[in-house]
């Protein structure tokens, strides 16, 4: 009898933690690109210097 309510729990739970991890996940990348752009930006500076 109590199987129910654990099923739907833990269902909705790993739903949440889904939707949490796809959103670190966005963190992540936004973090990448924007290390990605200050690293051309520092390689374009590095450049003209010479």
């Amino acid at each position: 009898m109590t199987s129910a309510p654990v099923a739907s729990s833990s269902a909705s739970t790993s739903a949440a933690s889904a939707k949490s991890e796809s959103s670190e996940l966005a963190d992540l990348m936004a973090q990448v690109k924007s290390m990605r752009e200050e690293l051309e930006h520092y390689r374009a500076l590095k450049e003209e210097s010479f």
